[in-house]
């Protein structure tokens, strides 16, 4: 079987017959939450899944990892420059805060007021 991580691209065929691609962009330190974003919509948001589901998903065989990534692009790391560095472990915090958000009383209180 194969790992799921940060990066993996799982696929779910959706009941009109089209793949729904999503790559994984970010998984907890407990690996219990994660945000994936849809890798063919230009205007995807970012959207939070429980991890669980996605493993699920793929052991009910309702999902699959794609092994090919078409966005794949080998880089070495020496050549990445610094702000881009910096720019993914922002991204990476900016998920982390969204994460503690969704988890706070006050954006549950609100979801469930319809607010």
């Amino acid at each position: 079987m194969l790992s799921v991580s940060v990066n993996s691209i799982i696929v779910t065929e959706m009941p009109d017959g089209t793949l729904l691609r999503q790559r994984i962009l970010w998984v907890d330190d407990e690996g219990y939450d994660c945000f994936i974003i849809d890798i063919d919509d230009e205007k995807a948001l970012p959207v939070y899944r429980q991890f669980s589901s996605i493993q699920q998903g793929l052991d009910e065989k309702e999902q699959f990892i794609e092994l090919v990534d078409p966005y794949f692009k080998v880089i070495h790391e020496e050549d990445i420059p610094e702000k881009h560095k910096t720019g993914v472990i922002k991204i990476g915090n900016i998920y982390k805060k969204l994460f503690l958000l969704k988890k706070s009383p006050i954006y549950l209180t609100k979801k469930l007021d319809g607010g």
